[in-house]
């Protein structure tokens, strides 16, 4: 009996040893698991710093004047162009058709025709009661002043005078326009997939 006593003794401290060894290792483990981590969390956001930084010098990206470097206007070459740098209305606005008939412009969202203040860099809604959703926008001009004119959706479309109010329903148009264009108060062009209709 005094043997197996000495015995559990001499187990004993070798079990705690073991314990002890395990759970070494296990905190190591955690701790170089916390370290890995937070070495990748600051390499993200040094990453992140970078590409923001770059953006912000570059311009590109951006489709507002904040940018330090303005990116110039691309495209095919034009005769003349101007930038206008403009505050929409809302986050939401999300203008499809523009018409700039001699110094004025007009942009149009799906239900709504609206004005621009080129000095002012002002979207303003203009007085046009279209009832239907816009396809595209034109313009029409006396010699003292010019109006949007508006496609609307539809079979037949519909061609819609702001400053008139008159409809006109383009019934040699069997189908939807798409886009259309005004050439004085008598010719209209439609576009209808690749054809277009005077």
């Amino acid at each position: 009996a005094a043997s197996d006593h000495h015995h559990h003794k001499l187990l004993l401290p070798s079990n705690m040893d073991r314990q002890e060894k395990h759970a070494d290792q296990t905190n190591a483990l955690v701790r170089r698991m916390v370290w890995w981590g937070g070495c990748v969390v600051k390499l993200l956001w040094a990453i992140s710093v970078c590409w923001s930084v770059s953006k912000a010098i570059s311009g590109n990206g951006f489709t507002n004047y904040r940018a330090v470097i303005h990116a110039g206007p691309s495209g095919p070459p034009v005769a003349s162009i101007s930038v206008n740098w403009t505050t929409w209305p809302s986050p939401y606005f999300r203008p499809h058709a523009l018409v700039c008939p001699r110094d004025l412009v007009y942009l149009a969202d799906e239900f709504r025709v609206w004005e621009l203040d080129r000095k002012k860099g002002e979207v303003t809604p203009y007085p046009c009661d279209v009832n239907g959703t816009i396809a595209d926008i034109a313009s029409d001009c006396d010699r003292v002043r010019c109006w949007p004119v508006v496609l609307l959706k539809g079979i037949p479309p519909i061609v819609y005078d702001c400053a008139t109010r008159v409809q006109k329903v383009l019934l040699q148009s069997p189908t939807a326009a798409e886009r259309f264009s005004t050439r004085g108060e008598e010719l209209l062009y439609v576009a209808r997939g690749k054809r277009v209709l005077q």
